[in-house]
């Protein structure tokens, strides 16, 4: 055994896998998570009304680990990890994106950290990422990369930089705390979640071992980020919000948004829309690169977890 599982008998982690049409990578995926030597209690595959429904391989189908949770009108991702969470009876959860998959020491490595961290403070609100390496689909080309931690709530409005839907251990108490996913988003409720988040005080920590491998193939339309900007701006900017903003908070996300509606622009061979975006986050957020921050370092391989 481990020197992580022998910190790590008292935490009951529930996977959970949305999955919409892509039953050879959710597999993949499953059994990636299967292989885990965290302590994993179930695996819960959200089948988003996937048509033919997700199938269990052969092999697992006698797994008592794994349970399969069907949505009979699609979702979305955001809904269908609500679900899973819903439905989870560990004290922890961890999510993992169909088209991704985990390596070896993933979550073994996070419930250190946490373990050590609720040791010191039982009430800490605290979600644990860990590295990964990212893989475009078309060119092969890979990078890995070690995201930056954070207790700031304006870095939660600035990216999603840490791949919260395939690297987030995170307990169900601060699951709770921070409220549901956006049910009415279906694109960036992480980073509507992860601003509810850092508003309520939380905090990311991340175990700097390449944990997941992120596959990154077709991109939202253009049509599809500005619907989502749109929904996130009427509730967060405008000036009745649920919510204030922090001024600061609001300039970061206006730059944060234009980003994304650039990059979506951009991947559609839109040029003008592309400069137009970005040129504009730049004048609400002046500075030296296309990110408000510098959200990572290099995944250095010869780390070895903590």
């Amino acid at each position: 055994m481990s020197s992580h599982n022998s910190r790590e008998g008292t935490m009951k982690i529930s996977v959970v896998i949305p999955v919409s049409q892509r039953q050879k990578s959710a597999e993949r995926a499953l059994r990636s998570a299967l292989l885990q030597d965290g302590p994993v209690h179930e695996v819960l595959v959200v089948d988003d009304a996937s048509s033919p429904p997700f199938r269990l391989p052969d092999e697992l189908k006698n797994d008592n680990r794994i349970r399969i949770i069907r949505n009979e009108v699609n979702v979305g991702a955001g809904a269908s990890r609500e679900a899973g969470c819903h439905h989870a009876k560990g004290d922890w959860i961890a999510f993992l994106d169909s088209d991704d998959y985990w390596l070896p020491g993933k979550l073994a490595a996070q419930a250190f950290l946490a373990q050590r961290d609720f040791t010191q403070n039982p009430g800490a609100l605290v979600c644990y990422s860990s590295g990964y390496q990212t893989i475009r689909r078309r060119t092969g080309k890979q990078r890995g990369l070690v995201p930056a931690e954070s207790s700031h709530a304006e870095d939660f409005a600035s990216a999603c930089w840490f791949m919260p839907g395939s690297t987030v251990l995170i307990s169900k108490r601060a699951l709770k705390k921070t409220g549901p996913f956006d049910l009415s988003l279906r694109r960036l409720e992480d980073l509507d979640w992860y601003m509810r988040f850092g508003l309520a005080g939380g905090r990311l920590r991340v175990a700097a071992i390449k944990g997941a491998v992120i596959e990154i193939g077709e991109r939202p339309t253009p049509l599809q980020i500005h619907e989502a900007c749109g929904l996130i701006e009427q509730k967060w900017l405008n000036p009745n919000a649920d919510i204030p903003l922090p001024a600061k908070m609001r300039t970061a996300l206006r730059a944060y948004l234009d980003i994304e509606r650039a990059a979506a622009h951009h991947h559609a061979g839109r040029v003008m829309g592309t400069i137009w975006f970005l040129g504009r986050s730049f004048l609400r957020r002046p500075r030296r690169c296309v990110h408000l921050k510098k959200w990572w370092h290099p995944l250095d391989e010869r780390r070895e977890p903590p």
